[in-house]
């Protein structure tokens, strides 16, 4: 998939009136076990607008979001597409390489728009662990471990104190309940750095999140990243040498 979805992927940015250049850093996906390919986009602020809802509709296409660097994509292979956004000129939106949607402030309230936005991330960076695991990557994994851990932090400030301003660790002590409702998860949430306590760690946070926000999303009719969940589990599976792990085979379980 990763050469005809690559060669989608310029195609469509090539279309893209604002697109100034376009560079692939390094061998380009296909030519051997890449997991990982890096576009360098050139494009003044034409972009930004539409950029979010033509690339999560691009065929192979399981992820889609903006990051620091710019935007990621992550094909069905679990190849990750970077897309380094350069502006070109002085370009509102562009100015320190990441897309800014509304609603993507730190201080902002949570609401349920952002609810597709959190699941993909969650998915997004425990797939990143989980690859991390398989290639016995500790240091890496705990990153993205950690990062997971701050996600579910976040879903249960959300879940616990819709009323509130902000997200996060910031004041979470302050929220009723959350403490005892993180009690099951608090092992994970530490990152261990033994990798075979970070693929259990990995599957506790999973089990956790997708336990409370898949039938979210289906009671409010938002879409669910399952194409990139099941990527992460096929990597924790792989792994650990294809034994089979809880939560791996029925999402509902």
């Amino acid at each position: 998939m990763s050469g005809e979805f690559l060669q989608r992927l310029l195609q469509r940015l090539r279309q893209e009136p604002a697109v100034l250049d376009v560079r692939v850093a390094g061998e380009p996906a296909g030519s051997g076990e890449a997991d990982r390919v890096d576009l360098h986009v050139s494009a003044g602020p034409g972009l930004a607008p539409g950029l979010p809802a033509w690339t999560r509709t691009l065929p192979g296409c399981v992820y889609s979001g903006s990051e620091p660097h710019g935007w990621t994509l992550i094909s069905g292979d679990g190849v990750e597409w970077r897309l380094h956004l350069q502006p070109a000129g002085a370009a509102s939106g562009l100015a320190d390489g990441r897309l800014h949607p509304a609603g993507d402030s730190p201080s902002s309230g949570w609401s349920e728009e952002d609810l597709p936005a959190l699941a993909g991330d969650f998915w997004r960076d425990l797939y990143r662990a989980a690859r991390a695991i398989r290639q016995a990557r500790p240091l890496t994994a705990h990153r993205w471990l950690f990062a997971c851990g701050g996600r579910l932090i976040d879903l249960y400030r959300a879940a616990l104190a819709p009323g509130s301003a902000g997200r996060g660790w910031e004041g979470a002590e302050e929220v009723p309940g959350l403490l005892s409702a993180l009690e099951r998860v608090r092992s994970a949430l530490g990152a261990p750095l033994d990798v075979r306590d970070q693929r259990r760690a990995a599957h506790r946070l999973a089990t956790a999140f997708e336990a409370l926000v898949l039938p979210l999303c289906e009671r409010l009719g938002v879409a669910y990243p399952m194409d990139l969940r099941n990527l992460a589990f096929a990597q924790l599976d792989a792994a650990a040498g294809g034994e089979a792990q809880p939560g791996n085979s029925d999402p509902q379980a």
